[in-house]
C-alpha cells in the first residue's frame, strides 16, 4: 500500500474489522474514511512520532544560557602520545541497598564517592603515560531509573534512593567534575552509550553536559542515539556498547556491518561492553578483542535474591598507543 492510500470503511464494519477481513495492516494506513447513513468521517491514522533532533536542539538552546566559559588548556606537543579510555560503567546513581538485606550499603552518596575516588586513582596510576587524548564513556546505566516513579525504561520497578530530579543533577555534576579532572591531561572526547535503565534520562543528561561544555573547545561529544558507537585512534578502532541487546559472540560481526569504513581502516579493533557488572574475560573474536566492564555499584535486593553476587566492585581505564591497547589500570573498592 503506498503512502497516499486512503481506505473507505463501510458502515457495517469497524475500521479494525475492515482491515482484518481485507488483510490490511491497520498501522500501515495513514488515513481512513468512515461512511454511514447518518454521518461521514475522515480520520487521520498517522502514528505519532518524536522528532529526536528537535527535542535535542530545543533542550540545548535552553541549556546554553547557563554554559560557563573555560580557558583553553595549553597542552605540550608530544612526539609519542597515547589515548586514555575510561568507562564509568553501570554506576546506577539512585540504586539503594541495605547491609541488613544484601550485606552492603549503596546509595547516591556512596556512588558519587566511589566514582570520584576511582577516577582520581586511575588518573594517578596512568600518569606514567603521556596523553594527547582522553575518552570518557558515559551513559551505561549512569542513573538507576528513568522517570519519577522509579522504573527502568521498560517499566521495571526498582528500589531507589533520593528524588529523581536530585539524582539527575548529582549525576550531571559528577560527570562535569570528572571531565574537568581529565582535561588536566589532554582534550576529552565524551561518548554516550544508550542503556536499559535510563535510556531517556541518561541521554538527556549527556545533552545537558554537552551544553555545559559548549564554550570549551577541548571537550567534544558523541551524543547520538545509536546503540553502538566507534571512534578511531591511530590504527585502533574502539567500539562501545551497553550489551543489553546482542550476545558478546555477535559483537564483531555487528560492528563490522555498522562501521565498515572504520573496520577496514583499523589494524586492531577493541570492543568495550557493559551491563553485566563483571568481567567475561577477553574474547578474541575474529577481527576484534572484546571485554565487559566491572561496575562500582553495590548489590541490591534483586541481585542478591537471584545470586548475582561476588563480582569485585571496580572501575577500569585502558591505554592505547597509535596501534594497540598497551595497558590496563583497575581501581577496586575495598568494602
Amino acid at each position: 500500500m503506498n503512502k497516499e492510500k486512503r481506505v473507505i470503511v463501510p458502515a457495517s464494519l469497524t475500521f479494525e474489522e475492515h482491515c482484518r477481513v481485507n488483510g490490511i495492516q491497520k498501522d500501515k494506513v495513514l488515513g481512513y474514511w468512515h461512511k454511514s447513513k447518518y454521518y461521514s468521517l475522515k480520520v487521520d491514522n498517522k502514528p505519532k512520532t518524536e522528532d529526536i533532533e528537535l527535542i535535542k536542539n530545543n533542550l540545548i538552546k535552553d541549556l546554553n544560557k547557563y554554559s560557563p566559559k573555560y580557558n583553553r588548556f595549553k597542552y605540550k606537543k608530544l612526539k609519542e602520545a597515547n589515548l586514555g579510555f575510561l568507562s564509568l560503567a553501570d554506576l546506577h546513581i539512585g540504586k539503594r541497598a541495605h547491609n541488613s538485606e544484601t550485606g552492603e550499603d549503596y546509595n547516591v552518596a556512596i556512588a558519587v564517592k566511589r566514582a570520584l575516588e576511582g577516577v582520581d586513582s586511575l588518573l594517578s596510576m596512568s600518569s606514567v603515560f603521556k596523553f594527547d587524548k582522553m575518552v570518557l564513556n558515559i551513559g551505561n546505566d549512569l542513573l538507576h531509573s528513568d522517570n519519577s516513579v522509579s522504573t527502568t525504561t521498560k517499566g521495571t520497578v526498582v528500589e531507589s534512593d533520593g528524588l529523581w530530579s536530585e539524582n539527575f543533577i548529582k549525576a550531571k555534576d559528577l560527570i562535569v567534575e570528572i571531565i574537568e579532572k581529565m582535561l588536566v591531561f589532554a582534550p576529552v572526547h565524551c561518548i554516550h552509550s544508550m542503556s536499559n535503565h535510563d535510556k531517556c534520562m541518561g541521554w538527556a543528561l549527556a545533552i545537558a553536559v554537552e551544553s555545559h561544555f559548549r564554550l570549551c573547545k577541548d571537550v567534544t561529544f558523541d551524543n547520538s542515539i545509536r546503540d553502538r558507537k566507534v571512534f578511531m585512534y591511530g590504527k585502533n578502532m574502539i567500539g562501545t556498547v551497553h550489551m543489553h541487546g546482542p550476545k558478546p559472540q555477535m559483537i564483531n560481526s555487528i560492528f563490522a556491518s555498522e562501521y565498515p569504513v572504520e573496520w577496514a581502516a583499523a589494524e586492531n579493533r577493541y570492543g568495550y561492553g557493559h551491563h553485566l557488572h563483571h568481567k567475561n574475560g577477553t574474547l578474541d573474536l575474529p577481527g576484534m578483542s572484546f571485554e565487559t566492564m566491572r561496575s562500582l555499584s553495590g548489590t541490591d535486593s534483586y541481585h542478591s535474591l537471584h545470586g548475582y553476587i561476588g563480582a569485585p566492585c571496580a572501575l577500569e581505564m585502558f591505554v592505547h598507543d597509535k596501534i594497540s591497547q598497551i595497558a590496563k589500570f583497575i581501581y577496586t573498592v575495598n568494602k
